[in-house]
């Protein structure tokens, strides 16, 4: 039985229809939305997953979902696995905002080499990551861009973690980069298994929800 006329067929053609309904029909079409971004994930490969985190990314019954998926999605058979939880977005319930938080941990068998390398990542790379998911290693360029990129990178050796104070906004494209510079640094220190995740806060006083 053939598809209805107009009807999409493909992940591309699912991915706008998607999009279309977030634009036009507000929050009564949101569920018909997500439908068809199932439809695009299931036809495409972890690059679709990102695009559709980034169209959900000021949509409160959506953006933690796909986000998480998207992370989800750069985990290693046997290798650098990623927790649904990392780079997490919170928030939308009950008028609050959505919220994204930029903090890395890593868990691997080799402290003082996690450490190595995310300061290799804090030090070189994370700030000069775009909204939009470039990275730039050039001062000037990044001051005279009109796209936003991290105000601070920190690191906490006694985990280890690498934090970017990017205000809370939600760039799902700039948490791609963020995921791929850690991996790609952890690699080159020669950790090639590890758990990344965003902890929760030690206690409300943190100040942050928990993912």
């Amino acid at each position: 039985m053939g598809n209805p006329a107009g009807a999409p067929t493909s992940a591309e053609a699912y991915f706008q229809a998607g999009c279309r309904i977030l634009n036009e029909d507000g929050p009564s079409g949101w569920g018909a939305a997500r439908t068809q971004f199932e439809q695009a994930a299931s036809r495409s490969d972890s690059e679709m997953l990102w695009r559709i985190a980034d169209a959900c990314q000021w949509v409160p019954s959506l953006a933690a979902h796909w986000m998480s998926r998207a992370v989800l999605s750069e985990n290693e058979a046997n290798g650098i696995e990623v927790d649904p939880s990392t780079l997490c977005i919170t928030g939308g319930e009950n008028g609050d905002a959505l919220s994204q938080h930029f903090r890395i941990a890593v868990e691997s068998g080799d402290h003082d080499k996690a450490v190595e390398a995310l300061t290799a990542a804090a030090d070189n790379r994370l700030w000069a990551v775009l909204e939009d998911g470039q990275e730039i290693p050039d001062e000037d360029l990044i001051a005279d861009s009109d796209l936003y990129s991290p105000n601070y990178v920190g690191l906490d050796p006694s985990v280890p973690l690498v934090w970017m104070d990017c205000k809370g906004a939600v760039m799902p494209y700039m948490a791609r980069t963020v995921l791929r510079i850690v991996r790609q640094e952890l690699q080159n220190a020669g950790i090639h298994q590890a758990r990344l995740f965003t902890p929760r806060p030690s206690s409300p006083a943190d100040g942050e929800p928990t993912c």
